[in-house]
């Protein structure tokens, strides 16, 4: 009796076996796949039933996949933001920086210095030093601000006054107050007009104009109040607000001068060949002054 109960069990075993791999209809599957789950009833594509008289997949496997394929999105995200495209050059990235930006370095410039061709220098040359330093620029934190501060300096510098048709400040075509304020900033110490451009026409917070300016925020708010008052002692429309809208109004005041005083800058491809036959025209004179200087001393050396 007992050998035939264990026969009993060993093919009720083989059949369950048989079921497990060959589903209800007898087709064969590969161990490890899933069943197609039959159409309900109902119309709910969302419900799997019992195929073959097999227990449901685990709800595992489903998260397991959902899970895998979220991985692998995360993953190709993570590295289309950390691969750079290495289809932007030093070039386009030069080209790039200078169609945003130098418009409007080219107006600020203007309310800094009074006249248009010396803003457009300006412009010039701070795009001139970005692109001989380039690798410098590229990586620093604010590239616009590094070529701004080095316009600025050009702007600001006092050899300008010494040129004969540089001396007079101009605001062709604009009106009597354009003119006014135009005279006022430039009555300004080169601190607190510099100080009142980056904060009133260009919008910097205080830290950022005295970063900018390379001092202390406190010192840079000084600087900026002290234009203010000054401009408004020149400026009956600025006299005329309280001194907390002064900037808002000092602002707009700016805007308009320089609407009026356009400074067109050059098309970015053309400013890039100006850069490199400037730099390369003051390093033919550097090595031309080197040779005539080594050659004075040679002649001096034999003669004396």
């Amino acid at each position: 009796e007992q050998p035939r109960e264990r026969r009993r069990q060993r093919q009720h075993r083989r059949r369950r076996a048989k079921n497990a791999t060959t589903g209800r209809g007898g087709d064969r599957r590969e161990p490890g796949a899933h069943p197609a789950p039959p159409a309900s009833a109902s119309g709910d594509a969302g419900r799997r039933e019992p195929v073959g008289g097999l227990l449901p997949d685990d709800p595992s496997d489903a998260d397991a996949d959902t899970g895998t394929e979220a991985d692998a999105d995360a993953r190709q995200d993570a590295d289309t933001h950390a691969a750079p495209d290495a289809t932007v050059t030093p070039v386009h990235a030069f080209d790039a920086l200078y169609l945003r930006n130098a418009g409007p370095i080219g107006q600020q410039a203007y309310l800094l210095c009074g006249r248009r061709d010396t803003a457009a220098r300006a412009v010039a040359h701070g795009f001139r030093l970005a692109w001989e330093r380039w690798p410098q620029v590229a990586a620093d934190r604010d590239p616009a601000g590094w070529v701004r501060a080095a316009a600025y300096e050009y702007a600001l510098s006092p050899w300008h006054r010494f040129r004969p048709w540089a001396r007079a400040p101009l605001a062709l075509g604009a009106g009597r107050e354009e003119q006014e304020l135009l005279d006022a900033l430039l009555g300004l110490p080169a601190g607190q007009r510099r100080a009142v451009v980056l904060r009133d026409a260009l919008g910097l917070g205080p830290a950022e104009a005295a970063a900018e300016a390379e001092c202390t925020t406190a010192a840079a708010e000084a600087r900026v109040r002290s234009g203010r008052d000054a401009l408004a002692a020149a400026l009956p429309r600025l006299a005329a607000v309280a001194p907390e809208r002064r900037g808002e109004v000092l602002g707009a005041m700016m805007e308009a001068l320089t609407a009026s005083q356009p400074v067109p800058p050059l098309p970015a491809s053309r400013a890039r060949l100006e850069c490199e036959r400037t730099s390369r025209r003051q390093v033919q004179a550097a090595v031309a002054l080197v040779v005539v200087t080594v050659g004075a001393t040679a002649a001096g050396l034999f003669t004396g």
